[in-house]
């Protein structure tokens, strides 16, 4: 682990996003346990950043408690939506939203990169128009799981109001990802 990676951190809004707002009803005493001694206590007031590493695995511990029942892919796509949904209903996320929905899909997704940096310190987004309605997204930061930035983007763009969205996986490693974002006029 370099010194670089040692000053990646996610931000309390990340984790007030999936934790406190995105799986609010979810979290089992079980995975509160676990999630403390990865260095989340629920119970006490969030800390400003969280290192990369742990925040890896705390979403690790969290598919493997909370979705068992389907593939860890899926699983991590289901927590990625949850991540956003819950975002939304922050007092900065309700702003985004309503934003969003006064954009419409094109306008909401060009502001993307710049919303995503609200979460860490080291994910980068580009975007690259194939035709309207029709974007090709490239995000260096997947968490080790590519399906986290599929779902998170299926509701960041639902959140917009896209109708007929389609999110698609063109090419992905463990760190980072390319999706295909197409909606209807």
């Amino acid at each position: 682990m370099g010194a670089a990676s040692a000053d990646h951190v996610v931000y309390d809004s990340a984790v007030e996003g999936v934790f406190l707002r995105g799986l609010v009803g979810m979290v089992t005493p079980s995975l509160s346990t676990k999630l403390r001694t990865l260095g989340l206590d629920l119970d006490q007031k969030l800390r400003p950043t969280y290192p990369r590493e742990a925040w890896t695995r705390m979403l690790e511990v969290t598919v493997a408690e909370l979705f068992p029942g389907v593939s860890q892919d899926e699983g991590f796509r289901l927590l990625g939506a949850k991540a956003v949904n819950g975002i939304s209903h922050t007092m900065i996320g309700k702003v985004l939203v309503q934003m969003a929905r006064l954009m419409g899909p094109r306008r909401s997704l060009l502001r993307l990169p710049q919303v995503f940096t609200s979460v860490n310190n080291f994910m980068k987004m580009e975007l690259a128009e194939v035709e309207p309605n029709h974007f090709h997204v490239h995000v260096s930061e997947t968490y080790g799981h590519p399906a986290y930035v599929l779902g998170a983007m299926q509701a960041a763009m639902s959140l917009s109001d896209a109708k007929d969205l389609q999110v698609n996986l063109l090419d992905w490693t463990a760190t980072k990802v390319s999706v295909a974002v197409k909606w209807s006029a």
